[in-house]
């Protein structure tokens, strides 16, 4: 359930700092394999699919953990990798971090497509192991190649990286949000239904925006 998965125990945090690691060495040794073993563990999988889920059921409760735990997930991943970037060697010729300063209509392809599968492994019971994967390659890596890059002392350069990352979260709850609502998930109670649409059109709208606003900034 998708409540049960969003619990804060100190095992999310555990996890969340071992894949950081994982990825920021993945990420500095050039290392493909590495970086898809932090992608494994996906950590960041259960705030953003649980957002979007408490729009479709109207649960506020749900929505402020889903939040409060998608926050301090992403300022300690930014908190990791902020202190390698100072400590490590950082370069902007290493292509996993190139790769991720360059955007491009694919990223917005592999984040929507990484948002629907997490809908669907949701409603459907697939394994979230092979979603993990999906949701990982779009979230975590460029937002540890942002911490990177400012511990590095390139504040400049590790916006794109951040963009990047901003993009990637709002394709994944956007096309979430649209296939729990096409589902037809919505709250058990009649009186709450009405509530659960309005608070799902709000959703889109607000994802929408974003969207926009990044891209045309882009």
């Amino acid at each position: 359930k998708v409540s049960e998965i969003l619990s804060a125990s100190k095992e999310y945090y555990i996890m969340l700092t071992l894949s950081t690691i994982v990825a920021v060495i993945g990420i500095l040794k050039n290392d493909i394999a590495i970086i898809i073993s932090s992608m494994i563990i996906a950590p960041l999988l259960s705030p953003n699919i649980a957002l979007s889920f408490s729009m479709s059921i109207a649960d506020m409760e749900l929505a402020k953990r889903s939040i409060k735990n998608l926050f301090f997930g992403i300022g300690l991943v930014m908190l990791l990798s902020i202190l390698f970037g100072n400590v490590l060697p950082v370069s902007l010729d290493n292509p996993q971090i190139a790769s991720r300063m360059n955007l491009g209509a694919t990223d917005i392809i592999i984040a929507l497509c990484a948002g629907i599968v997490g809908a669907l492994s949701t409603v459907s019971g697939i394994s979230s192991v092979v979603v993990g994967v999906m949701i990982a390659i779009a979230l975590l890596p460029p937002l540890a190649v942002f911490g990177l890059l400012i511990g590095a002392g390139y504040v400049g350069e590790s916006f794109s990286a951040l963009i990047l990352f901003l993009i990637n979260m709002i394709a994944i709850n956007l096309s979430a949000v649209v296939i729990f609502s096409s589902y037809g998930i919505s709250p058990y109670r009649w009186w709450k239904k009405e509530e659960a649409k309005r608070y799902t059109l709000y959703a889109i709208l607000l994802w929408v925006i974003l969207f926009i606003i990044i891209f045309v900034l882009i």
